[in-house]
């Protein structure tokens, strides 16, 4: 998402289209089995969409390194992590409460 708002929509299609052909393939291999891959079904489809979806991100992260240079140290997640997170909470809790508000009330 990222990409798209940064204006780079070949990056990002260019990679979702690879995720998909990959899972796509993956599934063919996991559901059916082939060769010496058993024939795993559902679970084979859950197993493919993962692992393509892992590969994606895996891409992203290294396009994204590459295409920004940025050095990210462990100290810098370590410092700011808390209070990211209670803002996180902060925004997200109500939000969510409020769906759950509604639920129960019908």
């Amino acid at each position: 998402m990222m990409y798209r708002t940064q204006g780079m929509m070949k990056q990002s299609m260019l990679i979702t289209t690879f995720v998909n052909i990959l899972n796509i393939i993956g599934n063919y291999c996991l559901i059916f089995g082939i060769g010496p891959i058993p024939a795993l079904h559902v679970m084979g489809a859950a197993i493919s969409s993962v692992i393509s979806r892992c590969i994606g991100l895996l891409i992203l992260m290294f396009v994204f390194h590459k295409q920004y240079k940025l050095d990210i140290q462990k100290e810098d997640m370590k410092n700011d992590w808390i209070k990211q997170v209670k803002l996180l909470f902060s925004i997200g809790l109500p939000a969510a409460g409020e769906g759950v508000s509604y639920n129960l009330s019908q």
